[in-house]
This record gives structure tokens, sequence and C-alpha cells, in this order.
């Protein structure tokens, strides 16, 4: 029976900046629980992303059905929105489209600060959230129950190691905008701007007299801190992607630099493939059969041998005369494969004078929709990563956790999954790619956050990611 009763009143929490409850603290609402929830969902929805959009300071769309989960009352909803709004709490974008762009919503900026947790108390509200709660964790792929299992009983972080380090990292960002701009402001001064303390407001107001960046820098510090705490109070989420069959977890969206503080009895590593994208792509091309032999084995040998991107900025130098790093020409071989058939035009004419018809199998893939690569490579990726690997490694009683195309493990597991994984993808496709293996520290060290890497960048294909890259001019 006690048991019974602690069940049905079991009592959940939500995020909100620590400005946003002071503010709140001040004003009357009879429903104050549905306010909590508002802002956190705002903030919620951004963790289940991290392409560049995520970085900047920005609106968020939210349906009324986001909202209808936790709120059911249509008028509770709109009453609550309309009381943020009015108070200043939050900003609304008023652009939308009835069925195509629902309304969307940021904090207001001068509420940007750390996040606070606060207990909710509606018994209805957290009865809700028992429920998503539940049907979150269900599973229904047989293959990936033992580790689903093992990610929700041992995925854990140091989590004031990690907001020391997020404090930190927004501080030297600020320190550089105020060096770039000739502000002069103490580090003591910084600190309270992010911590919201004695003169922060006319300081932040300073530095935004010369730049908005500052915006952008606070909204990267509260989305992390976000991240961080739910991983610390056990709001997981571990789901397969109905578009690209991709693993989407809390670690998949969590920045590089914040894995060295993953918790584990071994030290942890990430074993990752080089040039993976391209390396997929390989293999389609071996399917289908699309591809002279020359040109693909020529192209293979470059992507197999790991120095594809090493011979990319070469022959770019020769092109253009301009010298590019190999993460310039990451970035330029993602607008190649994933963009609009008439977006960047210069880069694509250039790939294609040395690998013609691969680029012309590229254009006529993404012809109607240049998300159809994308969602193919990632397709092949999740297939053999969680539906063949991963399995495999199960029987094996290892139960790595896993970054689209990476593996984090203990230090004892490595060599068996290095193992494992070249005789499953010599077996699928007559040649293994070549790995990366790095403890999760030299990882994060060798990371360029405000950080860009091949799983940063594709964390997500959806049309988010799309749109941005296309939004470029080549």
């Amino acid at each position: 029976m006690k048991k019974l009763l602690k069940k049905q009143e079991q009592q959940f929490t939500r995020f909100v900046p620590e400005m946003v409850k002071q503010e709140l603290d001040k004003l009357e609402y009879k429903r104050k629980d549905d306010l909590y929830c508002i802002i956190d969902l705002i903030y919620r929805k951004q963790i289940n992303y991290k392409t560049q959009l995520q970085k900047i300071y920005g609106y968020v769309q939210l349906p009324q059905s986001v909202f209808k989960k936790l709120i059911v009352d249509k008028n509770s909803i709109t009453a609550g929105l309309n009381f943020l709004i009015d108070n200043n709490i939050i900003d609304v974008n008023p652009h939308y489209y009835v069925g195509v762009f629902s309304k969307s919503y940021k904090i207001a900026p001068e509420l940007l600060s750390k996040k606070v947790e606060i207990t909710i108390q509606d018994k209805n509200i957290n009865k809700r959230i028992g429920l998503l709660e539940k049907e979150r964790k269900k599973f229904f792929e047989k293959k990936l129950e033992f580790s689903q299992t093992n990610y929700f009983n041992t995925f854990k972080i140091d989590a004031d190691g990690a907001y020391n380090f997020i404090f930190n990292q927004a501080v030297t960002e600020i320190k550089t905008l105020c060096f770039n701009k000739r502000i002069l402001l103490s580090e003591a001064d910084i600190k309270d701007i992010i911590d919201c303390k004695r003169k922060w407001k006319s300081n932040r107001g300073r530095i935004l007299l010369y730049s908005k960046e500052l915006h952008n820098i606070l909204h990267r510090f509260t989305t992390n801190h976000f991240k961080i705490l739910c991983i610390k109070n056990g709001y997981l989420y571990f789901k397969r992607n109905d578009t690209n069959g991709r693993l989407d977890t809390n670690l998949t969206n969590l920045p590089t630099v914040l894995r060295q503080f993953l918790m584990s009895d071994e030290k942890l590593y990430n074993v990752d493939i080089k040039s993976s994208q391209p390396y997929f792509l390989y293999t389609l091309l071996k399917v289908e059969k699309a591809i002279p032999e020359d040109e693909l084995e020529r192209y293979g040998k470059l992507v197999i041998g790991g120095t594809f991107y090493e011979y990319l900025a070469d022959e770019y130098q020769k092109y253009s005369g301009k010298i590019k790093t190999r993460t310039d020409m990451k970035s330029m071989l993602f607008k190649i494969f994933f963009s609009k058939v008439e977006s960047f035009a210069k880069i694509k004419e250039f790939f294609g004078g040395l690998f013609p018809n691969i680029m012309n199998y590229i254009n006529e893939t993404n012809a109607i929709h240049n998300a159809t690569l994308a969602n193919k490579l990632s397709t092949i990726e999740s297939t053999t990563i969680i539906s063949v690997i991963i399995p495999a490694l199960g029987k094996l009683c290892i139960k790595p956790f896993t970054i689209h195309d990476s593996f984090v493990c203990r230090e004892s597991e490595v060599n068996t999954i290095i193992d494992t994984f070249n005789e499953i993808t010599t077996s699928m496709y007559g040649i293994s790619p070549s790995l990366h293996v790095k403890t999760l520290l030299e990882d994060s060290l060798d990371s360029s956050e405000v950080e860009e890497d091949d799983d940063d960048v594709l964390a997500i294909w959806d049309d988010e990611f799309l749109n941005e890259i296309n939004s470029y001019s080549a």
C-alpha cells in the first residue's frame, strides 16, 4: 500500500532560468506550474538538436500539441503563454502559418541565466509527466532492449565538473568578445554577467551596445546547462529516429567537449569511423554499381586510407589558389553531399572535376529533395552500427554507448569492438574503414568547440539542418 501511495504521489521537476524564477516569484498567477512547464519546454525541445542553429539565440517553434501533453486545457495554455508574454518573460515571433509553421518563442534576453530546478506541485501535470516518462522508455526493437536497459541504468555525468567547464567557457567567450570590442571589464565583472550579480545588467548593456553575440554566448551556456541537468536528474531518452534509423540519445546531442565528464568505473574511449560519410557513400555506390570502376576505386582508396580530406585540400589549392584545412574540406563536402542541386555551384564544379560520375550521382539523387542522399547514408550507417554491430557486441556482453558512427566504451572493450567492427563491415561491404581511437578527454581536447566535427554537424539530418547549409553562399 505504501509503495502504491508513493508511486501515485510522485513529483517531477522542471528547469527554468534563475532570473525567470525570480521574476515569477514576484507575480501572482493561479497555475504557476503551467508557466514552469511552458518555460521548460522552450529549452527542452532544443536539447534534441546540435546543429549550428542551436548555437544561435533565436525562436523555437512549439505547436500547441507539445504544450497539451502536459497542460491539457487549451484555455490554460493560451492564458499561460499570454501571461508570460505580457510580463516580458518570453518573446513570441508573430510570423507563423497555420498548418505549416507553429508560433515560436524564446526566453527574454535579459533573463538568460543558469537553470534552477522547480518541483511541480500540480498532481495532474505530475501524472502526465509520469506517463510520458514511461512512454519515452518504451522501445520496440527487441534486439536493442539490452542496450537501452544499460543506457538508462549507467549513463551518468559529473554535473559539477561539466557546469564549471561551461561556465569558464562562457567567461572565455565573453572575454574575447570584450577584447575585440575594446570593452574594459574585469574577470569578476564577466562572471557576474553570467551569474546575474551586482552590476550585471549595466555591464550586459555595455556589451550589447556593440554586439548581440553576448546573447548567443548566454544562450549556449543555458542550453548546455539544461542538457547537463537532464542527464544528472535521469531525464534520459533513447529512441530510434523514424527518418534515418539513427539512435538519438542525450549522448548523441551532448557537445563533444562535455563527453569528458561522463562517469564510468573505467577510463572511457571513443572509437569512431574516419571519413564516415564518404565511406558510407562508397558502400552505397558499390552496391548500386552506378559509377565506373576506376573512379570508384580511386575514391575508395582515398577514403579507406584516411587521406580523403587532405587530398581534397591539396586539389582545391591547385583549383582556386586558396589554402583550406581538413576541417574546411569536411564542411565543404557536407555542402556537396547534402545541399540542393543548384546550391554551391563553384565547389560542386571543383568536386565534379575530380569525381565527375560521383558528382552526377549526387545531383541525380538529390534532384527531387536534397535530403535523399543524407537519409540513404544515415540508413546504411544505422543499419550497420545499430542493427548489426551493437547486437553482435551484446552477445559478447559488451554494451557501448553509440554516437551515430562511433562507440563510447570502456578501455577493456576497445580491441574487441575494433575486431568485431572490422569483421562485420568487411563481411557486409568487402572492406572496412579506418578508425580513430581516443580517450574521451583526448576527444574533447581535439574538439574545437564552439565545436564542429562530423558528428556535431550531422547529429540530425532534417530539414532544419538542410535549410541551414542551403542558407550559406558558396
